[in-house]
């Protein structure tokens, strides 16, 4: 990592573009350096120094962007507040987790890896998909993840491997005829949820499957891949509550 801010970013503009993660890494080296020098590590301080780099126009703007910074580390357990006796007001120091960090790539990793907690990923498309999320293989990661949504729903409904993409799900959730599709809601809804699955693959899905996309934002990816894992949560539900056989909870 670099030892400035305005190393890395050079504008402010830059700081603003920049994901929250990304000013957060360059901040934990540099209140590392502080707090190694025994020096007082306070938000006011350090973010109030670092903005004033960026001249007065941009001062407020950028002081948001650091505080939001400031609060990810802290949220994400790289800092934390030290109480020292006589100290009227608590200084920063690096903790634990912040110290096993020694590049800005192992502080990269570890940001992509939050995006896709596993608390919410489901186990089977985080088998699949994280270790291309993680290995920076975005179109790769999204796609995998629309396609185990379609083996999904091509396998409960018992659908032939040659039905496909859009065609897939408007047959699976067709709002008369779909094996998925809950007959007790109300028409309107039905048929949302098949424009709901048919319009997200033809819209995440298949334009990875007949070109290069080139994904390269980890935010974008993730949000992407959640979507997917949402609809496989829906797809398991249906088939669960229609009772059809073999249904695998993905």
């Amino acid at each position: 990592m670099q030892s400035s801010f305005t190393t890395t970013f050079p504008s402010a503009q830059n700081v603003l573009d920049a994901p929250v993660f990304d000013v957060a890494g360059v901040m934990l080296t540099l209140i590392a350096q502080r707090t190694s020098n025994n020096s007082y590590v306070t938000p006011n301080n350090e973010i109030s120094g670092w903005a004033s780099a960026y001249g007065q126009h941009h001062r407020d703007a950028v002081t948001r962007a650091l505080s939001e910074a400031w609060a990810w580390l802290g949220a994400n357990g790289f800092i934390a507040e030290e109480f020292k006796q006589g100290v009227g007001h608590p200084g920063i120091f690096v903790t634990r987790a912040g110290q096993k960090i020694q590049s800005r790539a192992d502080f990269l990793a570890y940001a992509k890896s939050s995006l896709l907690p596993s608390e919410i990923l489901r186990a089977d498309l985080a088998e699949v998909v994280r270790p291309l999320f993680l290995g920076g293989h975005f179109d790769a990661a999204v796609s995998s993840a629309f396609i185990q949504v379609e083996v999904y729903v091509r396998t409960v409904c018992k659908f032939p491997n040659d039905l496909v993409g859009i065609p897939l799900m408007r047959k699976a959730f067709h709002p008369e005829t779909g094996p998925l599709t809950d007959l007790n809601a109300v028409p309107a809804e039905r048929e949302a949820i098949m424009h709901l699955f048919s319009g997200a693959i033809g819209a995440y899905k298949n334009p990875l499957s007949h070109r290069v996309v080139g994904l390269s934002n980890a935010v974008v990816a993730a949000s992407v891949i959640l979507v997917a894992n949402e609809l496989l949560a829906q797809a398991n539900y249906h088939a669960r509550v229609r009772g059809l056989a073999g249904a695998p909870m993905p």
